[in-house]
C-alpha cells in the first residue's frame, strides 16, 4: 500500500487542503509560458505586430500580451528546447477582444520553427464560440484537437484566421496543463484514501479554506502526523509525477514539518516540506508541487 505522511512539527494549527497526485511524467507539472513575461525557455519569434508588456488591459498581474492578427500573420513563443506531447493535454489562456471582439483566430502547435499540421479555429473553445468584446475569457484547447497527439513541439501559434486587418486582440495567462490530476483531498478523502491520522485534527473545518467548502486543520505537535493511507492497492510513482498540496500556516505561520511517503506503512521517502514550499506562511495559502524525482536516492515502489 501506498500512503502520505505529513509529520510535526512545531506548535499551532496548520490548515492543509486540494492534496492531489499529479499524473505522469516527472516534471509534468502545469508549465507557465506567460504570465507577465515569457517563462520557462520560451522566447518571441512573433511576426504579428505585438506588444509583450502592455499595461493597459490586463487579466492577472502587471502585464499582458497584446498584438493585431492581420494578413495571416501570429503571435508565436517558440521554446528553446522540446516538450513531450505525452507530459501535456491542453494549452490554456486567456484571452480579451478588446472593445469589439470577434477576431478570427487559429491556434497551432509547432516544432523547429514550422507548424505542425494546420491547427484549429480558436472559435470552437470559446465559451460563445467568439472572442469576447470588453471582458476577459478563459480558453482551453486540447492538445489532440490541433493535431498534437504524440512526438514533441516547441512552439505554440495564435494566428489571423481571416487574412484581413483585424482590430488588436489581448492574450494573458498562457499555460500548458499536465494530465488530470488524482485527487487525495477535495472537501473531503477520495479514492479510496482512508484517515490513518493521530495528530488532533479535522477533515472537515470551514473557517479557512483555500478552494470548496472545507479545509483540513491539525495540530503537528510532538511527531505527531496528519497521515492518508490507501487500502485499494499500490500507487505506481511511474504513472504520477509528485504530489502539489496547499497549506495554511494559520495566524503564526512557520510550522516546521515533513512530507513522507509510505509503503506498508514503511517510510521509503521524506523530506521537510520547506524544500518544496519555502516557509509555512502566516494568514495566507501557498501551494506546493512535490516532483518523485526528488527522491530518486530513495527507494520507491
Amino acid at each position: 500500500m501506498f500512503s502520505v505522511r505529513l509529520q510535526r512539527l512545531f506548535r499551532h494549527t496548520l490548515l492543509v487542503s486540494a492534496l492531489t497526485f499529479a499524473a505522469q511524467a516527472a516534471d509534468a507539472f502545469p508549465l507557465s509560458v506567460y504570465y507577465d513575461q515569457i517563462h520557462s525557455g520560451f522566447v518571441d519569434w512573433s511576426w504579428a505586430a505585438h506588444d509583450l508588456n502592455q499595461k493597459a488591459v490586463r487579466h492577472n498581474g502587471t502585464a499582458a500580451i497584446s498584438f493585431e492578427p492581420d494578413a495571416w500573420k501570429a503571435l508565436f513563443l517558440h521554446r528553446n528546447g522540446n516538450l513531450n506531447v505525452a507530459d501535456y493535454v491542453a494549452v490554456e489562456f486567456w484571452i480579451h477582444g478588446g472593445p469589439n471582439g470577434g477576431q478570427s483566430l487559429r491556434i497551432r502547435g509547432a516544432q523547429g520553427g514550422d507548424p505542425l499540421g494546420i491547427g484549429a479555429p480558436l472559435a470552437g473553445f470559446i465559451p460563445g464560440g467568439a472572442v469576447p468584446a470588453g471582458q476577459w475569457v478563459r480558453v482551453q484547447v486540447p492538445l489532440s484537437a490541433i493535431g498534437l497527439t504524440s512526438g514533441t513541439f516547441d512552439g505554440l501559434w495564435l494566428q489571423d484566421d481571416s487574412g484581413g486587418d483585424q482590430a488588436p486582440v489581448f492574450v494573458d495567462d498562457i499555460e500548458l496543463l499536465s494530465p488530470p490530476l488524482t485527487s487525495v483531498y477535495d472537501d473531503q478523502l477520495r479514492n479510496t484514501f482512508v484517515d490513518w491520522s493521530w495528530a488532533d485534527h479535522d477533515l472537515n473545518q470551514t473557517a479557512v479554506v483555500h478552494n470548496g467548502r472545507t479545509a483540513i486543520s491539525f495540530n503537528p505537535d510532538n511527531w505527531e502526523a496528519l497521515f492518508f493511507h490507501r487500502d485499494a492497492g499500490l500507487i505506481d510513482t511511474t504513472d504520477f509525477s509528485g504530489v502539489s498540496l496547499c497549506v495554511h500556516g494559520g495566524s503564526k505561520g512557520g510550522q516546521k514539518l515533513r512530507f513522507a511517503l509510505l509503503n506498508v506503512g514503511t517510510v521509503v521517502a521524506s523530506a521537510p516540506l520547506d524544500h518544496f514550499l519555502g516557509v509555512v506562511p502566516a494568514g495566507r495559502w501557498a501551494c506546493a508541487n512535490i516532483p518523485f524525482n526528488y527522491f530518486l536516492g530513495s527507494v520507491l515502489p
